[in-house]
């Protein structure tokens, strides 16, 4: 309809149903005698959203001609969420062509495998015991192959951060030389020196802290998951070892920990707690759960 025309909605009240899920909304709008097309699809528009029943309304131009319509579309997908109109007083839903049905309301339908066919209220579907979340954006009747692969964007940033807790507290760890039995500060390094950590990408700088290549943990992510994911964040594995040793050493006694030559006790029990406080990850947990 165009734009500037008379509506063609009549004056007065106009009364209209909206049912979806078997619920029957009752929606008012007034349309002024003077009102033009664009006005009274603008005054049903908001009407309709400001019920805010699961239908959004909008105003649609033809790119062509030009001409306005009014548009009703489903917030969601799904035969349970298909709705039906009908004008209660006056024709607002007639005049404007909103009662017609352009797309009816469909489940997805998919198979995998070559298995039964599987029907879905969403387009998101979940496979692999819900291991993989998918998207349906098109029908299609040939096979779609999906190739599953590990998000790294989500699991590099994780072994970034334990890296970078680990060198904050190997750092304190070398503060405290003199002060702290150094068999502490070995016992790290023996659980980071490994060439099993050095093909993912993580490696000793001089000075003993850990140094990440991010973009060799992205090639062993793909490359090999299951082992990147068990060296890692397995039993065992990294950030189990160090979790371990650090809850190990937040536990004994403070005298156990100091230097046959260190006669320092409140200096000491500083160094102990910040163990604690530079390693504010559960990191066997985090990596894990992030993994399995």
């Amino acid at each position: 309809m165009a734009r500037r025309d008379q509506s063609v909605v009549g004056a007065g009240l106009n009364e209209f149903n909206i049912t979806i899920g078997g619920r029957t909304t009752k929606i008012s709008v007034f349309i002024r005698a003077d009102d033009t097309n664009e006005q009274a699809l603008g005054r049903i528009r908001d009407a309709v959203n400001a019920a805010k029943i699961g239908v959004t309304a909008a105003i649609v131009t033809d790119a062509e001609t030009g001409m306005k319509r009014l548009e009703l579309t489903g917030d969601q997908t799904g035969t349970d969420h298909a709705f039906r109109v009908e004008d209660v007083t006056g024709n607002a839903m007639s005049a404007t062509g909103a009662a017609h049905v352009e797309r009816q309301a469909v489940n997805a339908s998919y198979s995998v495998n070559g298995g039964p066919a599987v029907e879905s209220q969403s387009n998101t579907i979940e496979l692999e015991k819900g291991r993989v979340t998918a998207t349906l954006l098109a029908v299609t009747d040939e096979p779609v192959t999906v190739e599953v692969r590990p998000d790294g964007g989500r699991i590099i940033p994780l072994v970034r951060d334990l890296v970078e807790s680990y060198n904050a507290m190997y750092r304190r760890l070398r503060e405290a030389e003199g002060l702290l039995s150094p068999s502490i500060r070995r016992s790290f390094d023996r659980i980071v020196d490994s060439t099993a950590y050095e093909r993912l990408g993580i490696t000793r700088n001089a000075d003993g802290t850990l140094r990440l290549d991010e973009r060799q943990l992205e090639r062993s992510l793909n490359g090999s998951f299951e082992l990147t994911a068990k060296t890692l964040g397995g039993r065992l594995g990294l950030a189990d070892r160090l979790d371990a040793a650090a809850e190990r050493y937040n536990e004994v006694p403070a005298s156990s920990l100091l230097d046959r030559q260190a006669r320092q006790l409140q200096q000491l029990a500083f160094y102990q707690s910040s163990l604690q406080m530079f390693w504010p990850l559960q990191p066997s947990g985090l990596i894990f759960d992030l993994f399995f």
